[in-house]
């Protein structure tokens, strides 16, 4: 996979100078609350490749109370934090107050695991190219009225992080890989209904078998569309 991901300490690490910045800035209070990733997709349409494209993206989001008053403001560059924290800070001074207004005290955290499996990273725009066309070609042969208007395949990888002036502090790190379809049966004048499916997984062994019976369904779906009467 092509671009760079923050990692989960680090990406935690911005986020605490975040929430230093706004105090520093005038914040009563202050939260941010970050995501850093990247996303290998290709899509189908009209039963052929459309495209295959990389991309990674990182955003800082920051929110502040001044004297009950809520600011927020976002930017993807970390070298420019104290700049957004101070426009956080200026929305919520411009902002009207409400008592209710503020951030929660820190509760414990569910321990949710997400199984990071080094095989998805592997995957890259070529190997995703090729396992949609023998899927997309599998399920045309299922049945040659089946038409695929739209589908896409992709692997993505994300860290998430959050801190917050009153002691809130978490991150994760997840990787996915999955695919739909979206399509109809079209027999001679008689054209179905409209029919998805798809999956998504965490570990590379269980895509080819997940998205095969996700495809199955499809193909269902969409034949079991012909020959409607009425009710």
């Amino acid at each position: 996979m092509a671009g760079s991901v923050i990692s989960p300490e680090n990406l935690l690490d911005l986020c605490e100078q975040g929430v230093q910045k706004a105090l520093a800035a005038g914040a009563d209070q202050a939260e941010v609350f970050a995501n850093s990733g990247r996303e290998t997709e290709v899509t189908f349409e009209k039963n052929d490749l459309n495209l295959a494209r990389s991309s990674s993206e990182t955003l800082f989001g920051i929110r502040v109370f001044c004297g009950g008053r809520l600011g927020f403001a976002t930017s993807n560059r970390p070298e420019d934090l104290a700049e957004t924290a101070a426009e956080a800070v200026a929305m919520a001074k411009a902002s009207p107050a409400d008592p209710l207004n503020g951030l929660p005290d820190p509760q414990p955290l569910p321990q949710v695991s997400f199984a990071l499996d080094p095989g998805l990273l592997e995957l890259d725009a070529a190997e995703l190219t090729q396992l949609g066309s023998q899927l997309v070609e599998w399920v045309r042969s299922q049945d040659p009225r089946i038409t695929i208007d739209s589908g896409s395949f992709s692997v993505e990888e994300d860290t998430v992080a959050i801190a917050s002036s009153t002691g809130i502090r978490a991150n994760y790190h997840s990787v996915e890989a999955g695919g739909s379809l979206f399509g109809m049966a079209i027999d001679g004048d008689e054209v179905g209904s409209f029919a998805y499916d798809g999956d998504s997984v965490q570990k590379r062994a269980d895509l080819v078998p997940a998205l095969e019976r996700a495809f199955e369904r499809f193909v269902q779906k969409c034949v079991g569309a012909l020959g409607a009467t009425e009710g």
